[in-house]
Order: C-alpha cells, then sequence, then structure tokens
C-alpha cells in the first residue's frame, strides 16, 4: 500500500516485500535506490524542497517508524473529534494501527539485505559513518558473513548538507573505485545528506540499488547498542537511543511538531 504523508510518499510494505523487490532489481537493468522515511525527516522534508524531491524520488520509501501509520490514519480524518480521540495512540502507534501499516526498521532491512548480498555473492559497498565505525562494520560483516563480497566500506567521505561530496579515498577498506560495478550499496551519511547524495550521484555510478541507512552502520558495527526487541515492538526505540546518546534530545522538538502537522492538516 502506498499513501501520501505531509506531501511525502510512503511505500508500507512487508520487509520480505521489500527484499525481494531488491533482488528482483539486482537481477535486472536498471538503477532504483531506497530510502526510509520517520517523523523526523518528514518534518525536515517540509522546510526542504530538494529532500522532499529526493524522498518522493525513491523506488521504494519503507517507513522506519510505526508512527508513520499513525499519521497516515489520521491526516485524512475528516472529523476533528476523531483526530484528538485518536491522539494518544501516538505514544503507542501499534495498537491503532495493526497491521495495516507496515513498519521495517532500517537497520533490519540492512541485515536482510546484507545476508541476500552472501546467499546470491551480489559485491556490495558501505559508505558513511566514521573512519572508526567503518573500520568497525568491516571486521563485524566479515565476521558474521564470511562469504560477503566488500568491495568498499569507508568513513572517509565529507558530505555537505546539499549532498555535495568529497572523497578520501587512501583509507577505504578494499579500496575499489567508485566506477566498478556495485550492485548494491548502503549509505549512512545522515537523513537529508544520504538521500540528496543518493538522487545526485546514483545516475552517475556503476551501482544498481542504493539504501539510505542512517545510523544503521553503528548498530551493526557494535558502536551504538540497539534497544532490546521489546522496546522496539512498543515503538519505543527513539527513548532508548535518548538515553544512549543524550546529543540527539536537540531533535526531540520534530516529535511534537510532526504530531501539530497531522492534526492541523486539512
Amino acid at each position: 500500500m502506498t499513501t501520501n504523508l505531509l506531501g511525502v510518499k510512503i511505500d508500507y510494505v512487508t520487509i520480505d516485500q521489500a527484499v525481494q523487490t531488491a533482488d528482483m532489481w539486482l537481477q535486472s537493468r536498471g538503477k532504483h535506490y531506497i530510502v526510509t522515511p520517520n517523523p523526523e525527516m518528514i518534518v525536515d522534508s517540509a522546510f526542504d524542497i530538494k529532500f522532499k524531491a529526493a524522498l518522493n524520488e525513491a523506488d521504494l520509501a519503507i517507513p522506519d517508524s510505526s508512527r508513520l501509520g499513525w499519521g497516515s490514519k489520521l491526516q485524512d480524518l475528516k472529523n476533528p473529534l476523531l483526530k484528538f480521540i485518536y491522539l494518544p495512540f501516538f505514544l503507542f502507534p501499534k495498537i491503532l494501527t495493526g497491521n495495516t501499516y507496515k513498519t521495517t526498521a532500517g537497520t533490519d532491512l540492512m541485515e536482510k539485505l546484507i545476508k541476500l548480498s552472501e546467499e546470491k555473492g551480489y559485491r556490495t559497498a558501505f559508505l558513511g559513518a566514521s573512519k572508526e565505525v567503518a573500520v568497525k562494520l568491516f571486521q563485524c560483516l566479515s565476521q558474521k558473513y564470511p562469504k560477503l563480497k566488500i568491495l568498499i566500506c569507508s568513513g572517509n567521505i565529507k558530505v555537505n548538507k546539499e549532498g555535495d561530496s568529497q572523497f578520501d579515498t587512501g583509507e577505504v577498506l578494499n579500496p575499489y573505485s567508485l566506477t566498478e560495478k556495485i550492485d548494491i550499496m548502503f549509505i549512512a551519511f545522515g537523513h537529508i545528506k544520504q538521500e540528496k547524495w543518493i538522487n545526485k550521484n546514483l545516475p552517475k555510478l556503476n551501482t544498481k540499488v542504493m539504501v539510505g541507512v542512517g545510523g544503521a552502520f553503528d548498530y551493526l558495527s557494535g558502536s551504538v547498542p540497539r534497544a532490546p526487541k521489546i522496546i522496539r515492538s512498543l515503538g519505543m526505540e527513539w527513548i532508548f537511543r535518548l538515553a544512549v546518546q543524550p546529543w540527539r534530545i536537540k531533535r526531540l522538538w520534530k516529535l511534537p511538531y510532526f504530531v501539530y502537522m497531522v492534526m492541523t492538516r486539512k
């Protein structure tokens, strides 16, 4: 199911459907990219036209938060009273949305695609995060997926807010040229930067599929602990992230602003 949430396309598909779609792309011609929107990204897209365009031009926009399902359900309600009745469910959105609005965490999707790549011999690349995280990620993936073909794993890339980049390939692990054929490339520059970079560079590079994965490198490298499954299942992972990374508090205003946007949409 595909909907438009506050001007951003959202594809409510299961994780298996997303992986099957990516696998189909990898076996055919053409170039495609995947984004994983969350409430913060929806808010930022309201203030950045180019970012919104990069999200909407993605071939798959998979919700990384169950609160997007809550937003999709409420935004089109004509009765203001019903909106206020459903407002508290923002805290526990899955109670309201059930299985209608599928949610797929970007980290889970990345792991599934890595496993698929190992099984089918797809060539992978990992760009983003810090140099230290990139080294840890390479080590962790090499141990967990020994047959995975990793062409590039690098944190030596500077990207500005417009998605323009400078490469320092001197310390790239497995330093293949970016002109080499890469089947699937995972990009972790942080949202806004990574989506704009993908949108700009996918046509230029010999890559079939790109995926914007935000902070997934931190989790898969073991650099940052991930919330326990029970917390994630309740849709409360953001609280755990805030406890582990207190600097996120400066971005916390975007959650109530997302609620405001949904509640006031006409």
